[in-house]
């Protein structure tokens, strides 16, 4: 789990800080592998990103999960 989870946290952080991104990005937390999905969500509100939940799959049941009202200075 830790080299697999470093791997794709990795990754993440490439897309997150690719200066040549033209596209928005939203986490979707809704199924999976659960232990993963701590660590998105936390990357999700640390950098300012909306997050989707889909409860049980259930129609008119998605969430949208705005980012936190917090601000860190870099």
């Amino acid at each position: 789990f830790k080299e697999g989870i470093n791997n794709l946290l990795e990754i993440v952080f490439k897309i997150i800080t690719d200066k040549d991104r033209n596209f928005p990005l939203v986490f979707n937390v809704t199924s999976g592998y659960r232990g993963i999905i701590p660590y998105f969500a936390t990357i999700a509100q640390i950098f300012d990103f909306e997050m989707i939940y889909d409860f049980e799959g259930k129609e008119y049941s998605t969430f949208n999960i705005k980012p936190l009202p917090v601000n860190f200075e870099k």
